[in-house]
This record gives structure tokens, C-alpha cells and sequence, in this order.
């Protein structure tokens, strides 16, 4: 049997996704600051998707769903102290829908916290990775995740650089990442990384030098030895990639 004919995945709506910053950080404080700020027309609307909040860092929220209007009136009449900050980030997000009997296996096997695939009750999420890029999973069913997927490429190669700087400048024995085993040869892990998203950098510029333009087209050249299930994972992937590209100005202009 076939990837494909037990796993389905879904490009979602477009989403309101905005980053809350408290310093100092007061979990309790989030509840009374985002309650009630939906409007009228959002709670009587029944399609409208669920609004969500994810703890991605101590003192970092996602808030998902969210009118951001109504969030910026609430939070400007915030009387606590410290800085706070409300930023829209909604361009820098995409979300799937995985679902199927080998939702857990296949994202078990391509996500940075296997255990969550693989153990995650309906509810649970962690931040975690698919591939190069920052995601959020979040288990809603036995056998249905969605990936909300942070598109920037530059901020991981930036760290990696970084990481390899310090495992020289500080003799670093060993790297503890925020999931997954120990590893015991951080410049040997370092490199390999950085060799890696090199050599998938170097994919794209050869298919956009071939003549391939769009995502899906990129993704059947580079990806073609991949089942085709898996295609919309490898096009996060190359839309990160392009992203970065884009940013340094490699992208090819239009004819």
C-alpha cells in the first residue's frame, strides 16, 4: 500500500498569526489579555477557523485566529509592566493538515521531536522542525496533525553559522538541543548541516538556472526520487528556500 493512500495532506485557509512578547513573561496574564477579542461577527460565523494560542518560547506566544485590531485595542490598555509587543507574522506562516493511518510515521520520521508524532495526544503540541524550517505540531486526533510552518530560512542558516563559530572559539564538546539525544561532535554535526542546506541551496539555483519557476515545478525536479505524497513538505522546504534566494536578490527576473 501507498504513502499516498493513507495519508492525506491539506493546505489550510489563510491565517491570522500574530507573536505576543511579554518581558517579563506572566503566563497567567495571556488568558484576560486575549479573552473576549474576538468580535461579534467572528463568534457567529461558523467557518471561521478556531482561534488558537501556542507557547513557543518562556516569554513568546503564537496567537492564531485572532482579529489583530481587537487584540492591539486590548493589549494598548494593558497596565502591567515590562515591554510587550504584538507583531504580525501572519506572511511568515503557512499551515497543513497531515491525516491519515501514516500521519504518525511519516511525520515521526521527518520531524525534529519524533516523540510527539508518535506518542502526542489530541491537544499536545511542541516547536520543533521539519527539515530546515520552524513549525509548530499540534495533535488534534489519533490520526490528525496540523504543521503551522515559519518560512524563514535565513534565521537557521544565521544559528548554524553561529553554532560553528562557537564550537571552534569554545572547544564545544557536545551540543544539547531543545529535543532529540546528545550530540558528541558538535563541529562534525555543524558542518553536516550546513553542508546539506549548501548542497539543497545549490538544487535550486540549478533548477531555476534549468528554467523552473514555480514551486511545484522546483519540487518535481528536486524532489523526484521522493514520493509524491510527501511533495507538499518538500514544498515548504523550497519556499523557504526561495524565500532566502529572493531576499539576496537570485532570484531570476521576469522576462
Amino acid at each position: 500500500m501507498s504513502i499516498e493512500s493513507t495519508l492525506v495532506i491539506t493546505r489550510l485557509t489563510p491565517r491570522s498569526v500574530a507573536l505576543l512578547q511579554l518581558h517579563p513573561a506572566d503566563p497567567e496574564e495571556i488568558v484576560p489579555l486575549i479573552t473576549g477579542a474576538a468580535t461579534d461577527t467572528d463568534a457567529s460565523n461558523e467557518s471561521a477557523p478556531a482561534r488558537q494560542v501556542f507557547s513557543v518560547s518562556p516569554c513568546e506566544w503564537l496567537l492564531m485566529n485572532y482579529p489583530l485590531h481587537e487584540l492591539r485595542l486590548r493589549l494598548g490598555g494593558r497596565k502591567g509592566r515590562g515591554l510587550m509587543r504584538l507583531t504580525d507574522v501572519s506572511a511568515a506562516f503557512i499551515s497543513l493538515r497531515v491525516e491519515g493511518t501514516a500521519a504518525r510515521e511519516v511525520l515521526a520520521a521527518d520531524i525534529g521531536a519524533p516523540w510527539m508524532p508518535q506518542r502526542g495526544e489530541p491537544g499536545q503540541y511542541v516547536r520543533t522542525r521539519l527539515g530546515q524550517v520552524e513549525v509548530v505540531l499540534h495533535c488534534l486526533g489519533e490520526e490528525i496533525f496540523e504543521l503551522h510552518v515559519d518560512r524563514s530560512l535565513a534565521d537557521y542558516l544565521g544559528s548554524l553559522d553561529r553554532l560553528r563559530a562557537l564550537a571552534d572559539a569554545a572547544d564545544l564538546r557536545m551540543l544539547l538541543p531543545g529535543h532529540g539525544p546528545v550530540l558528541a561532535s558538535p563541529r562534525a554535526v555543524l558542518d553536516f548541516y550546513i553542508t546539506h542546506r549548501a548542497e539543497r541551496l545549490a538544487e535550486i539555483r540549478a533548477a531555476l538556472a534549468a528554467g523552473d519557476r514555480t514551486k511545484a515545478q522546483i519540487v518535481a525536479r528536486v524532489y523526484a526520487d521522493v514520493d509524491r505524497a510527501l511533495w507538499p513538505f518538500a514544498e515548504i522546504s523550497v519556499r523557504a528556500q526561495l524565500a532566502y534566494l529572493a531576499d539576496r536578490g537570485e532570484l531570476p527576473h521576469p522576462t
